[in-house]
């Protein structure tokens, strides 16, 4: 707790001028603002002229809980400081998160006539944290299907050991794919919050393609299904990051696969029309309702009828849709319930002169 006196109050609030943090000075009565410092307004987008008179935390209360403030006045009305955090909006609208200190000040007989309050900005360090972990996240998601692949390859080799020529190079594309990942997840850990990226290159979609349809059919066959292809004759190049654009194919064939019952086809194309490569994942699936299709590509989201055919936790059509976008293409999908889905994903073409 911090002891003033009346006559403090302008050279406290000077020390305050030039702090990096906003802060506030108010009254311990009325709650009343005294003074507001630059970083409060530049924090806010209001002035002290507007701020003077208003009651402390007057725009935060609205958008921070109940409990969360009445906590703080429980705390600092007995004297004690409190920390904590509070959210808030810029006069443009713009959200911010703050880190906030409330400590009562104390007059020299005692008594508590004002408040300082600091708040730090940690909207970028929250909004850096909450991307790290969702990237984190979607990494964690995609290993499933080449593990399972990875454990049916396995199965299957014990299986037909005279296939293991074919079974052993399947195996060492999964766990490339799978290393890929587990590297992705140890950079964003460390260095922080955007999808890892690698080089761009050159990229036959058709041969990707062929190797995703390759290496997931056994795992096709297991639930029953049969799974084909159907590529162009001819070069279909495009600029990106192989292991991006494998991630897209991978989550559309696995999530085919999720909602497709047994007896049932998945079909892969992939070739070029005007200026983009188009690949598609086609199902004979439980298809998608109209009212549903608008969301199914926000994250999380699962159709009615999704939630009770297959466990799934939403991602992957958002991941698939976020990485594809990322590279200036974009997914489209035609489906009714009981006709199946087909996913169509343009990507930039690459001109071959």
């Amino acid at each position: 707790m911090t002891t003033v006196s009346q006559q403090d109050v302008p050279s406290f609030a000077a020390l305050l001028h030039n702090m990096t943090d906003a802060a506030v000075l108010f009254a311990a009565v009325d709650h009343r603002i005294h003074y507001v410092n630059p970083a409060w307004e530049k924090l806010t987008g209001r002035t002290s002229h507007e701020a003077v008179d208003e009651r402390a935390f007057s725009l935060e209360s609205n958008f921070t809980p109940t409990h969360v403030m009445e906590t703080l006045w429980n705390s600092v009305l007995t004297g004690k400081t409190w920390s904590g955090c509070m959210h808030g909006k810029h006069a443009d609208e713009t959200p911010y998160d703050v880190e906030v200190t409330v400590s009562p000040v104390q007059a020299l007989d005692g008594q508590i006539q004002h408040f300082i309050s600091i708040l730090r900005n940690v909207t970028d360090s929250r909004r850096q944290e909450a991307n790290k972990s969702s990237a984190i996240a979607d990494n964690a998601h995609d290993l499933r299907s080449p593990m399972s692949n990875l454990k049916l390859r396995l199965y299957l080799l014990k299986k037909k050991p005279e296939r293991h020529q074919e079974h052993l190079m399947a195996m060492e594309y999964l766990v490339e794919h799978i290393e890929s990942l587990v590297g992705n997840l140890i950079s964003l850990s460390r260095k922080g919050s955007e999808q890892a990226v690698g080089e761009l290159k050159y990229v036959d979609v058709g041969e990707l393609i062929k190797q995703v349809a390759w290496a997931y059919w056994p795992l096709a066959q297991d639930k029953g299904l049969t799974l084909t292809h159907e590529i162009a004759d001819k070069s279909l190049l495009v600029l990106a990051d192989s292991e991006q654009i494998e991630r897209v194919a991978v989550n559309l064939v696995y999530n085919a696969m999720n909602y497709t019952p047994g007896g049932g086809k998945l079909h892969l194309t992939a070739t070029q029309k005007a200026k983009n490569v188009v690949f598609t994942v086609q199902d004979t699936g439980i298809g998608i309702s109209a009212d549903e299709l608008p969301y199914i590509f926000e994250r999380y989201y699962r159709t009615n009828d999704a939630k009770c055919f297959s466990e799934g936790t939403g991602k992957g059509l958002a991941i698939a849709k976020g990485i594809v976008e990322q590279y200036g293409g974009r997914i489209e999908v035609e489906s009714a319930p009981g006709q199946g889905s087909l996913f169509r994903v343009y990507l930039p073409a690459v001109s071959q002169q």
